[in-house]
């Protein structure tokens, strides 16, 4: 993929990568009041907006004022720029298969709720586009391994390393000294 084509397939990317990022908020523990008191004021209150979601919440609730939020499109942004062009490609096919537009989809969030529900069916619909659009086509079998491997391990950054409330943390307490 060229320069160009990269950019292309940033945003939808960023789509699913901010889904993930509010479903993985969404089941986050409470933190406990010092660690609370200690992280930004935006990241208290996106991991506040997030945790109020539930199941129902998170598949029909209008979440684009979270989508939206500054905090996690930075942090999206910043987290796509450290994706392989594989990667990127295999989300973006993902965020298009919901919704041409690549955006953040009722469909695309019930997917990254429930993936095992669909996910079979997914992979076999965007396969055929991710061999044509990569440099490096790959049997059904590998792409679903690949895609199941990249989403799950997504989820676990986003859970700890990549989370975006420890993320602003970090950021304040570098400040602070």
């Amino acid at each position: 993929m060229s320069e160009i084509h990269e950019h292309f397939f940033q945003v939808p990317a960023q789509s699913v990568l901010k889904t993930l990022l509010v479903f993985c908020l969404s089941q986050q523990q409470s933190l406990s009041d010092g660690y609370s008191i200690d992280i930004g004021i935006d990241a208290r209150f996106l991991l506040r907006e997030c945790q109020s979601l539930n199941r129902e919440a998170f598949y029909n609730k209008d979440i684009s004022h979270l989508i939206q939020n500054e905090l996690l499109c930075s942090h999206a942004e910043n987290i796509s720029s450290r994706l392989t062009q594989d990667a990127l490609l295999k989300l973006s096919l993902l965020a298009w298969h919901f919704d041409s537009d690549g955006s953040v989809s009722q469909d695309l969030r019930h997917f990254i709720w429930q993936p095992q529900a669909d996910f079979t069916d997914v992979c076999e619909t965007i396969w055929s586009q991710y061999n044509n659009r990569s440099k490096y086509p790959t049997s059904l079998r590998t792409f679903e391994e690949e895609m199941f491997w990249l989403l799950t391990n997504l989820e676990g950054a986003f859970r700890y390393r990549w989370n975006v409330v420890f993320f602003e943390w970090e950021d304040s307490a570098a400040h602070t000294e």
